[in-house]
């Protein structure tokens, strides 16, 4: 999950759903490689609905800031 590509938000919320069912898909088989295309990548599509900027601060509750890059604009937070 090196690659992200969204078009809109609510992001925080789609990809913890998609990392749970990682997890849950790790307890269950062991192993995430079922899901791997021919490059050895893992293809993730999940709906992302609505604008981020009311919800930035619940992306940060929800996932750990290594899953970020780094803020720029940060004044943009409270708007």
């Amino acid at each position: 999950m090196s690659k992200w590509s969204t078009c809109r938000s609510k992001l925080g919320n789609g990809a913890t759903g998609l990392y749970k069912y990682f997890d849950r898909t790790i307890k269950e088989t062991g192993t995430l490689d079922h899901l791997r295309n021919e490059d050895g990548e893992i293809p993730c599509v999940f709906i992302c609905c609505d604008c981020p900027f009311q919800y930035i601060h619940e992306y940060y509750e929800k996932l750990d800031e290594s899953y970020f890059l780094p803020v720029r604009n940060s004044e943009l937070r409270d708007v």
